[in-house]
């Protein structure tokens, strides 16, 4: 899969964590979703890349809950990891995306010459301005 269109697909992951943050730790919507990231991130970046890992890794805690209110705390901050985790991967390669969009204008304003065209331009309209000091003061 592609890293731009896995990009977007993520994106639109992130926004469905407002709606599991809604409903209560016990439901079923929650695996498909996670199982629905990782295979993104799969396709796009590997199953053994950072990326993948920095979602899917393990999430422990030494704290188990046991009330309803604490396993409903304990699925929030489980949110609040991966929420972290799919930001942190969206902007890297966004930021990435951008540094790499520069690089390519760059390369073709070198590869077609543009800075010595406008160098030339700059010499002509330097000329120009000459000529039409001399004139003025010609003129005087």
């Amino acid at each position: 899969m592609d890293k731009s269109k896995a990009i977007i697909m993520l994106e639109q992951e992130l926004y469905k964590i407002s709606y599991l943050r809604k409903l209560e730790y016990k439901n079923q919507e929650l695996q498909p979703w996670y199982d629905n990231v990782r295979r993104i991130l799969a396709e796009a970046f590997g199953s053994n890349s950072r990326e993948y890992t920095q979602f899917a890794g393990i999430l422990t805690s030494l704290f188990r809950p046991t009330s309803d209110t604490e396993k409903q705390a304990a699925y929030n901050s489980y949110l609040d990891y991966k929420e972290a985790a799919l930001k942190s991967i969206i902007e890297k390669y966004k930021t990435i995306r951008e540094r790499n969009k520069y690089q390519r204008i760059w390369q073709w304003i070198e590869s077609h010459k543009i800075l010595s065209i406008l160098g030339a331009l700059a010499a002509v309209a330097t000329i120009i301005a000459v000529v039409f000091a001399v004139l003025s003061y010609i003129k005087g």
